[in-house]
């Protein structure tokens, strides 16, 4: 529930953030500045990279104050569980990047929204078919679903995080090669 949830909030963000230089017309105002667009893009990913951790934090600790103040006793499994959350809440919010790629590739924030709308629907279809732990956007999810393990290896995590560093280079270099 959280990884559904959570790439659709984040990728909104990351779509917002990059897209909104072109919705609000000031991409032109990026090419007077001393800085970069390299350097813009790169302080954007590293600002919404930064936000993913602060909420993942937030979000595990409420859950984890609110399993005590419901009255549920912490056990071992407990730690685990909250550590499984945290970990599919930042890997999702990580693959949030393509939002960003998108808004900017395609120059509009709301083409970013859109694949940020689209993700976690083709999540739910690839855990509907059987392919959940191949797909990036659902992987996250079944492995923290999956508590006995088995669910997804950590070959898929690592390809998970390879196209998340793919996209966030192809997004930082889109900005670099933005023309009038």
């Amino acid at each position: 529930m959280s990884t559904a949830a959570g790439l659709l909030a984040f990728g909104i963000v990351h779509a917002w953030s990059f897209g909104r230089e072109f919705s609000e017309g000031t991409i032109t105002g990026l090419f007077a500045l001393p800085t970069t667009r390299t350097m813009v893009a790169g302080a954007k990913l590293l600002v919404l990279c930064l936000w993913v951790f602060a909420s993942t934090m937030v979000l595990t600790g409420v859950a984890v104050l609110l399993g005590a103040v419901l009255g549920y006793e912490p056990t071992a499994d407990t730690f685990s569980l909250a550590a499984r959350l945290a970990g599919s809440t930042f890997l999702t919010g990580a693959l949030a990047v393509v939002g960003g790629l998108v808004a900017s590739i395609c120059r509009s924030m709301l083409a970013g929204i859109g694949s940020a709308i689209v993700m976690p629907v083709l999540a739910q279809v690839a855990v509907l078919l059987g392919l959940g732990g191949w797909f990036p956007f659902a992987a996250p999810g079944v492995w923290a679903a999956t508590v006995t393990g088995g669910g997804v290896f950590g070959i898929q995590l690592a390809a998970l995080l390879v196209m998340t560093a793919g996209a966030a280079s192809a997004t930082v270099y889109s900005w670099h090669r933005l023309r009038l």
